[in-house]
C-alpha cells in the first residue's frame, strides 16, 4: 500500500487479511439491513537506510458498513481501505 507520494528515507509496509463479511444490523423482521466487512493490516513504518522501525501495528482494524438493500461489498470493502488509510496517516503525521 502506497499512500501519497513515497519518501526517499522512510517506507510502510503491509499484509492484509480480510474475514467473511457479517450482518451488522438488522429490521424488526430480523431481516438483515447492513453488512460489515473488517480488514486488518500489518503495517511496518521504518527508516529506509537503517531499517529502523518507527511504528509497527501487527492488527491494525479497519471496517466499513454497507446497506443490504442498495450498496454492494465492494463499496464496504472501500470505506474500510479508507478507514484503514486514515488511521495509517494519522498515525505516521502524529509525531511529527
Amino acid at each position: 500500500m502506497v499512500f501519497g507520494k513515497p519518501s526517499p528515507k522512510k517506507s510502510l509496509k503491509d499484509l492484509s487479511r480480510t474475514i467473511p463479511l457479517k450482518a451488522h444490523t438488522f429490521d424488526e423482521q430480523e431481516n438483515i439491513e447492513e453488512y460489515i466487512v473488517r480488514i486488518w493490516v500489518k503495517v511496518t513504518f521504518e527508516e529506509k537506510k537503517n531499517k529502523k522501525t518507527i511504528w509497527k501495528e501487527d492488527d491494525l482494524l479497519g471496517w466499513g458498513i454497507y446497506s443490504a438493500q442498495d450498496e454492494t461489498e465492494d463499496l464496504g470493502k472501500e470505506r474500510a481501505i479508507e478507514k484503514l488509510a486514515e488511521d495509517i496517516v494519522n498515525k505516521t503525521v502524529k509525531g511529527w
